[in-house]
């Protein structure tokens, strides 16, 4: 009989996004306080949880200005501006308001830093 508790089965792997998979093995790897691998699940557990309570403000997809930066395309503002707008608007589902001028220059900013992120 052994007598190391098993890993808690919390968070089913398989039930976790790209993020959550990350932040979870991270905070695992990076628990220092154990060496036992149910510690450090409980650990990343709590990670998790506290990643969820951000879920109001958190999209499960990427902004489009960070998805257009993560594919390596180069958009000039005035395009970006135009698709930008309607990307938000398909993702809003056509509800909402339009995005302001300084909403789509904030945006191509984000954008611009993005893609040497990626790089």
């Amino acid at each position: 009989m052994s007598t190391t508790p098993e890993i808690p089965s919390l968070n089913d792997w398989e039930m976790l996004d790209r993020m959550e998979q990350a932040v979870w093995a991270t905070a695992f790897a990076l628990e220092t306080n154990s060496a036992d691998p149910a510690v450090k699940a409980i650990a990343a557990d709590r990670a998790i949880s506290a990643l969820r309570s951000f879920a109001p403000t958190r999209s499960r997809r990427p902004e489009p200005e960070y998805e257009a930066a993560r594919i390596g395309l180069h958009i000039e503002e005035a395009d970006f501006t135009t698709w930008y707008r309607v990307e938000c608007l398909l993702r809003a589902r056509g509800r909402g308001a339009p995005k302001s001028d300084e909403d789509c220059h904030q945006a191509y900013a984000r954008y611009t830093v993005g893609r040497t992120d990626y790089w």
